[in-house]
């Protein structure tokens, strides 16, 4: 049995005037406030886990997963960069990180 599936998260805790964040995917989250000036400022809280990011090309390909795009009939690449398994020709993500991804026999 192939699984195909997965789903994306993205949590945020406040404790007084902290803010926790975690994600798994390519959910996000950004905190957007008033600065002194009156301007908005926006504040990235969480980082997109995606196969360009270097860091988790590396843990990829550590892990024997593939990094590739979907290729047209010229060969040339099409949309983003996806996570293949190995000796498969079928994608799996495109993200490096989900819950409940992967591939299952």
């Amino acid at each position: 049995m192939v699984h195909l599936s997965g789903s994306t998260c993205c949590t945020l805790m406040f404790n007084g005037n902290k803010v926790y964040s975690s994600n798994a995917g390519d959910s996000w989250a950004i905190l957007i406030k008033i600065n002194e000036d009156g301007l908005i400022d926006i504040e990235e809280l969480t980082t997109d886990h995606k196969p360009s990011n270097p860091l988790e090309s590396k843990w990829i390909l550590k892990c024997k997963g593939v990094i590739d795009t979907f290729k047209d009939d010229d060969g040339s690449d099409l949309g983003p960069m996806w996570v293949w398994a190995p000796n498969n020709d079928m994608p799996g993500l495109a993200m490096s990180r989900s819950i409940g991804d992967g591939l299952a026999h």
